[in-house]
């Protein structure tokens, strides 16, 4: 799980989703393929699936995307996959 925190994190810095999420949506069939132990060092790679606009609230607009998202450990081996789903804020 601390791997799937960290995994966040490094997804918000890769600039795509910084300080435009409104809200995440889920996290689904999430995979445990490796273990990740103390000094290994991980990358978050993520693939864009499906986008969407979609209304909150009868007002506000938003972009509803799901993309795929790889753990992969400094040996290139997948730790962790899965998909997840957010909401985030469209360009002015």
């Amino acid at each position: 799980m601390l791997t799937m925190s960290m995994a966040t994190g490094l997804a918000v810095m890769t600039g795509f989703i910084e300080e435009t999420i409104v809200a995440f949506e889920s996290i689904r069939e999430w995979n445990f393929v490796r273990p990740v132990f103390i000094g290994d060092t991980v990358k978050v790679y993520l693939t864009v699936l499906k986008k969407e606009k979609r209304v909150i609230r009868n007002t506000i607009e938003v972009g509803h995307v799901t993309m795929k998202v790889q753990v992969k450990k400094q040996n290139g081996k997948v730790c962790q996959d899965g998909v997840w789903s957010m909401l985030i804020k469209l360009r002015e």
